[in-house]
């Protein structure tokens, strides 16, 4: 894991900690992680968006028997969280689309599962472009003036 943002730099061994912990075999399980790094915003850690990448010849994500589809190139959460295990171009779309908001996979869009299409439906954009509307309209983001 290489720290983007220097200003942040002693969270990388944090976030390195909490991987770790939620880590069993080589399995990921992204729900604890998940839990882990909520856990750490509560106490006013990690308060920006969070993109892990991990090696994929080391780790593979645990696939609960309740989840439909396995997690194959990365896991985003809307809480602006991504662990990617490959750094292929849709794949990391389909992922920022979750971290956008979008839950839905479907066909046509890189929000298929299988992370084949290259561009974001036209209900997608429409979705991601209302979700921030509402998100500027709430006053929750703030711009530099």
């Amino acid at each position: 894991m290489i720290d983007g943002n220097s200003k942040y730099g002693e969270n990388v061994a944090l976030v390195q900690t909490l991987l770790k912990n939620s880590v069993k075999a080589d399995e990921i399980y992204y729900d604890k992680f998940e839990e882990e790094i909520r856990k750490a915003r509560k106490e006013g850690q990690l308060p920006y968006g969070l993109v892990v990448l991990v090696d994929k010849d080391k780790y593979k994500f645990y696939h609960p028997s309740w989840q439909k589809e396995p997690a194959i190139y990365g896991v985003g959460i809307s809480d602006g969280v991504v662990i990617m295990r490959h750094t292929h171009r849709e794949a990391v779309r389909h992922e920022f689309g979750h971290m956008l908001g979008l839950r839905i996979h479907h066909e046509g869009c890189v929000m298929d599962y299988t992370c084949i299409a290259p561009t974001f439906c036209s209900q997608c954009k429409r979705q991601i472009k209302e979700i921030w509307q509402e998100e500027i309209v709430a006053g929750n983001l703030v711009f530099p003036s």
